[in-house]
């Protein structure tokens, strides 16, 4: 993995030359902006690590691009942020390939994108990794709320893109929350105020100074807790919140959240605004069409209309695909790498009633990590079988597909009893041969669980037993530690979780301590940097190296109880069930 190092990047000059093209405005003025968010580095259409055809990718977005420009529509893409984490091929770009520009920036400058927002996925690859992405793309990286420790470092907070004679600013803020979510070991230097606090200073600027006849908010931000809300279970709309409290945007395209949709609100001056999310993974893309008519004014204000236009049906871009052939033909080598052997599968069947090798696998590296006494990890998604026998990069994505690092911190006793409440109360019902075990949902026939695996946690370290049929707190009690030590509550213990646990959405960890994000902060010992990935990919390559096979003891010690209840409930619940339906 890539170490981070000082960032000290001058912008100023794509700032000051931003305009795309300089024109005398006509009667009436049509531009349309295309916008996409959360990629995760569906570069291209095929998934290396499956095979399968993917719904969304860059691949298709230059498809659409292709047909509106070819059509004569005066088209801006942009990109709401999170490209550089989500995907084999930006994972090989990132830590294993160091000759050629980042695969990011190739992609979106074939796309011709004039701009683009800072996700919290972007700044986690570690400051030289996101560095390469500035260096070599085509257009800025905005962060408006954004500021360096380091006087003279700073990210431009907008960028004014003039067309037909239409100065169009786009002002790029990101989530606040990156403060907490992301470890302060890995965040370094960067200092950051809220959207509210940037949008009132760059506005007028944008108005004024700079002249602009739109003002565009390119955010990556949207439903979610704020920092500190540990307890409520309601979502939080940033994007809402901003329009609410700072009036001037004509137009705010988001991200962050995966949760696609338009809606229209009014902001602090009782003016209507479309908001729009095109959700992730390139399936879909916010179409905004802006319409100027200067026929009885100087300076009109734009007729804006917004639509979601579904790309999944679309062919990928073979242009596209050939001039970035050489790169795929990369990801298939990397994925097809041998690292080393098993002597054992790999088996990641039943993992929600019953303790398995592949999470032995994962507990093993987070229980390595800065002499853990207690590892806390969420449910791998995939529930194959890995044979025994030579394992590939391929194998390792199928077992952790997350991008997610290893982060040391101590937690009470009680609080580690909390956060494996809080889990068990995600799957289980309050048990019976009767009433089955998992908490389901139906849909076309197929049975799956009513809530984000990610919420599906185990734990090493320890040994405990959840009763299914006990009411919500009450299910768990540990019983000692695995060396047969007592357990205590009141004690804390060294303990490692993921980054995701550490400051996702979808964590139990904040709810069920009632922990906020300056508590995590404290809690803090220090964190991995590098991806938990990394270091399964590196101990298999020296056991490759050094020719002996990969073992996996055995580390989980928990059950379900009674067994009887358990083995009736899931006779009920097996039957038909797509364990973690994507």
């Amino acid at each position: 993995m890539k170490t981070a190092k000082p960032l000290r990047i001058l912008f100023a000059a794509l700032v000051c030359a931003a305009a795309v093209s300089c024109s005398r405005r006509q009667d009436t003025v049509s531009v349309r902006i295309v916008a996409t968010s959360d990629v995760h580095g569906r570069i291209f259409d095929i998934d290396a690590v499956n095979g399968g055809h993917r719904e969304g990718s860059l691949a298709k977005v230059s498809t659409f691009l292709k047909a509106e420009r070819k059509a004569g529509n005066n088209v801006i893409y942009v990109d709401c942020g999170d490209v550089l984490q989500g995907s084999i091929e930006m994972y090989r770009d990132i830590t294993a390939e160091f000759y050629k520009p980042c695969l990011a920036s190739e992609a979106y400058n074939l796309l011709d994108c004039k701009a683009a927002a800072m996700g919290n996925h972007d700044l986690m690859v570690g400051t030289e990794s996101y560095c390469d992405y500035f260096t070599a793309l085509g257009c800025p990286v905005l962060w408006g709320n954004l500021g360096f420790t380091r006087p003279g470092d700073y990210m431009p907070p907008y960028r004014i893109v003039e067309t037909d004679g239409i100065r169009i600013a786009f002002l790029g803020l990101t989530t606040p929350n990156v403060e907490y979510t992301i470890p302060s070991d890995i965040m370094g230097e960067l200092e950051v105020c809220t959207m509210e606090d940037a949008a009132r200073k760059w506005i007028p600027v944008l108005r004024e100074q700079e002249k602009a006849d739109v003002i565009v908010g390119l955010l990556h931000a949207g439903s979610e807790l704020p920092k500190g809300d540990t307890v409520s279970s309601d979502d939080v709309f940033l994007p809402g919140n901003l329009v609410g409290q700072v009036p001037g945007f004509d137009l705010i395209i988001y991200g962050h959240d995966h949760r696609p949709g338009i809606m229209r609100m009014a902001d602090a001056d009782g003016d209507s605004l479309w908001l729009a999310n095109p959700g992730p993974y390139a399936m879909a893309a916010v179409v905004a069409d802006l319409r100027f008519d200067f026929t009885d004014s100087e300076s009109p204000k734009p007729e804006i209309s917004v639509r979601l236009e579904d790309l999944t049906g679309l062919k990928p871009d073979r242009k596209f695909l050939k001039r970035l052939s050489d790169r795929w033909d990369d990801v298939c080598a990397y994925a097809d790498s041998t690292l080393g052997v098993l002597d054992e599968p790999i088996d990641a069947s039943g993992l929600l009633w019953r303790t398995t090798s592949a999470m032995d696998y994962l507990h093993s590296f987070q229980m390595g990590f800065q002499g853990a006494e207690v590892s806390i990890i969420s449910c791998v998604q995939d529930t194959s079988v890995i044979a025994a026998g030579p394992l590939t990069i391929r194998d390792i994505f199928h077992i952790y597909p997350y991008d997610n690092s290893m982060v040391s911190l101590m937690l009470k006793g009680s609080e580690i009893c909390s956060i494996l409440e809080c889990s068990a109360d995600s799957y289980f019902l309050d048990g019976g041969r009767d009433s089955g075990l998992l908490k389901l949902k139906s849909e076309n026939g197929c049975r799956s669980l009513t809530e984000p695996a990610e919420r599906y946690l185990t734990a090493a370290g320890i040994r405990y037993r959840i009763d299914v049929t006990r009411p919500f707190g009450e299910r768990v009690s540990v019983e000692s530690m695995s060396d047969g030590k007592p357990f205590d509550k009141d004690r804390y213990y060294r303990t490692t979780i993921t980054s995701f646990l550490y400051g996702g959405k979808e964590s139990v960890l904040p709810y069920a301590t009632g922990l906020s994000g300056e508590d995590l902060q404290k809690r803090l010992l220090v964190s991995s940097g590098t991806d938990l990935k990394y270091y399964m990919i590196s101990q298999a390559s020296l056991c490759g190296e050094t020719q002996h096979s990969i073992s996996i003891g055995r580390l989980a010690d928990w059950e379900l109880v009674p067994h009887d209840v358990v083995s009736a409930g899931l006779a009920q619940d097996t039957v038909g069930l797509n364990l973690f339906k994507r």
